[in-house]
């Protein structure tokens, strides 16, 4: 069986760049000054910004997006 979610751009799916940005600082998952290194690295990148805020957002929907984040644990993926 599968199971599939269609996120559609916008508040309730995809977010843009600075709606991520603006969620995860408002938010309250990262120290106020300072967020998790790999996520400063690309914290400019608005496409990969707006996939991590699709990650996010479906995260929330399962009510996980506050314990995984607040870790910080966040590492750059290279598939070679």
């Amino acid at each position: 069986m599968t199971i599939r979610n269609h996120l559609k751009p916008g508040p309730d799916g995809f977010w843009d760049g600075d709606t991520t940005r603006w969620e995860l600082e408002a938010g309250g998952y990262f120290s106020s000054t300072a967020w998790p290194e790999a996520l400063s690295a690309v914290r400019g990148n608005d496409l990969l910004m707006s996939a991590f805020g699709a990650l996010v957002h479906y995260l929330r929907t399962l009510k996980l997006e506050r314990s995984l984040l607040s870790r910080g644990t966040f590492q750059p993926y290279s598939p070679m």
